[in-house]
């Protein structure tokens, strides 16, 4: 029960925050300010996937992540967008976007701290430049977008 409330206090709050708000305002926005019940599935899928990657590396001792990767990034953009498109599934819908969202964070956070987020690219044979690494986050967030309008729509 320690490592279970170490991965939850290790979390920033504000992050926590982001993604909390993401998940009510997207739920409000997708069942048009009446949300089923099902609603309350896809709230707790967002909030078990906010945890589940630093519950994993953790589990498994993954140091470095191999979750901290573009190559894992591409594929999980990929099957998140079946998840959220066509799956139906709300759990499963909540759970891709908070684990989006913390991926997102996470480079977000290391291109404004680093200045680049060459550790990302790990698995690459090169690492690109500063302004590939600049438009592919930039990709990932506008991906992110219209995954969210697809959604609610």
């Amino acid at each position: 029960m320690k490592k279970v409330m170490d991965i939850i206090r290790r979390k920033p709050a504000t992050l926590t925050l982001i993604v909390v708000v993401f998940l009510i305002a997207s739920s409000l926005l997708k069942w048009r300010l009446r949300p089923p019940i099902d609603a309350l599935w896809y709230l707790v899928g967002g909030g078990i996937g906010m945890y589940f990657l630093d519950a994993a590396e953790e589990f498994f001792h993954l140091v470095p992540s191999p979750f901290k990767t573009v190559v894992f990034f591409v594929l999980f953009v990929l099957v998140s967008f079946f998840v959220t498109t066509s799956s139906g599934n709300v759990f499963a819908s909540g759970l891709v976007f908070s684990l989006y969202l913390c991926l997102l964070s996470s480079q977000i956070g290391e291109f404004v701290h680093m200045g680049d987020v060459s550790s990302w690219y790990r698995m690459v044979d090169a690492v690109p430049a500063k302004n590939i690494q600049q438009i592919a986050l930039g990709i990932f967030v506008c991906l992110f977008l219209i995954q969210t309008f697809l959604f609610v729509r």
